[in-house]
């Protein structure tokens, strides 16, 4: 009688995992989540900044699968490529040292953070509503914006901006949340085979982001704009002065919350 194979620790693991409903079900929302930052041309169906106001605050629908926000945008869209881009500035002028943001009227959203960061640099922080944005552009009532590469190429905005400088001022990211409870009740082993998907999968998500952001790249070149990486003098000036808005966050969400982000970010880089 021969005898019973042995199970190897990873499916050992793997069985145990299978036994915490909860796990698995984190495990499923990562593995959705993995997805979607890879396909996202392909699965959202709108794009990322695209408005219409007609259909705010729109419940979840055939047509808009997680419902709009105040602007009428498509959640699920936003969800989707906010997994894997960063917001960059698109101007008329180009920007090659600190000095060159002075007077810049830059079209933002309507927060406060992000009006004090470029009005910090110099520029002018001017909130318009993304519907009207082309037209301002084309009107000069401002000079840049600040958005995904991708969303300069999909409306247009290469027509009426000469440059694309990567600030990469907004990094949006995967936030991979679960209750404190939750995750104290899995095994050892159970908490090893999670973390090893998120090493696993972490590094496709980047490189899925990072050829979508090439493509795009490769796009607005296409239509006539011309990149440019700020300098090492340039960034290390930006983030000098990004130290005042990191302040004003913190007095929101406490100096814990920003040092952990901070901490995380640079680990991140000197893996």
């Amino acid at each position: 009688m021969s005898a019973p194979k042995k199970r190897s620790l990873w499916l050992n693991m793997w069985r145990r995992l299978q036994r915490n409903r909860r796990a698995m079900v984190g495990l499923g929302i990562i593995v959705f989540l993995v997805l979607l930052a890879i396909f996202a041309p392909m699965i959202a169906p709108y794009g990322y900044d695209d408005q219409n106001l007609d259909d705010q605050f729109l419940f979840p629908s055939a047509k808009h699968l997680m419902g709009t926000d105040n602007l009428g945008r498509d959640i699920f869209s936003r969800v989707v490529y906010g997994s894997r881009m960063y917001r960059e500035m698109s101007s008329s002028k180009p920007i090659y040292t600190i000095d060159d943001f002075k007077g810049v009227r830059i079209r933002t959203m309507e927060n406060r953070f992000h009006m004090n960061f470029w009005n910090s640099l110099g520029a002018s922080a001017t909130p318009i509503n993304f519907a009207e944005l082309y037209l301002s552009l084309q009107q000069g009532l401002v000079d840049a914006q600040e958005n995904p590469i991708a969303v300069v190429v999909l409306n247009g905005f290469y027509e009426q901006q000469d440059y694309v400088i990567l600030t990469d001022h907004v990094l949006f990211f995967i936030q991979l949340v679960t209750g404190l409870d939750t995750y104290n009740s899995m095994s050892d082993a159970q908490r090893a085979v999670l973390h090893d998907f998120i090493d696993t999968a972490s590094p496709r998500i980047a490189e899925g982001g990072e050829a979508e952001d090439a493509m795009f790249t490769a796009q607005a070149v296409e239509k006539g704009i011309e990149i440019l990486a700020p300098s090492d003098q340039l960034v290390a000036d930006m983030k000098d002065v990004a130290l005042g808005t990191s302040a004003m966050i913190a007095e929101d969400v406490g100096d814990d919350l920003v040092e952990s982000l901070f901490s995380s970010l640079e680990a991140a880089a000197g893996r």
